[in-house]
């Protein structure tokens, strides 16, 4: 952040900021997120800490965070983690990675009165099975994080024909989440 400040100054415009964040800062605090994400709120929060200074850096420092986020068009760094596990886990689904996700994770199955949650959306054959998890870093890991974040999608988002409209549609989902 402080290379930033240095080399643009504070009267840089806000697209100017905006683009150097996103490519040397939040790309360093996303990267690997998959597989470390959800190890410790201090980390977590040390994280969106740096969101939170350059925030205030792109000219909007009377505003609170949650209201320059929204300005900036931009999410909290929780809630892109869990966008881009989500692009990740479409991904894996679509076999377009070499992971076999049905080690990890089992779907509802569509057959009437065997193995449905206990919902009112019996016909969603699209949810997941919250899997039984023996240690403790099981529980952490990616497919256990991954299942109360894929359920809350809508049916629409988790039954898109490609990740080009499943990305679109996870990004606005969140987007009107937040």
């Amino acid at each position: 952040m402080g290379l930033i400040m240095r080399t643009v100054g504070f009267k840089a415009p806000e697209k100017i900021t905006k683009a150097l964040y996103n490519s040397l800062i939040r790309s360093d605090l996303e990267f690997g997120s998959c597989l470390w994400s959800g190890t410790s709120r201090h980390n977590i929060q040390c994280l969106e800490s740096v969101q939170r200074r350059a925030t205030k850096f792109m000219h909007y420092p009377d505003l609170d965070y949650r209201e320059r986020l929204c300005h900036l068009g931009m999410l909290p760094l929780t809630l892109r983690r869990e966008q881009l596990d989500i692009c990740l886990f479409y991904k894996s689904l679509s076999d377009n990675y070499d992971l076999d996700v049905y080690k990890y994770v089992k779907f509802y199955k569509s057959e009437i009165g065997q193995d449905r949650p206990n919902t009112r959306s019996t016909c969603d054959t699209l949810r997941l099975r919250i899997p039984f998890c023996k240690t403790e870093a099981f529980k952490s890991s990616f497919f256990n994080r991954i299942v109360p974040i894929w359920n809350q999608l809508p049916l629409s988002v988790r039954s898109s024909s490609s990740f080009s409209v499943f990305k679109s549609n996870v990004v606005n989902f969140f987007a009107f989440s937040f």
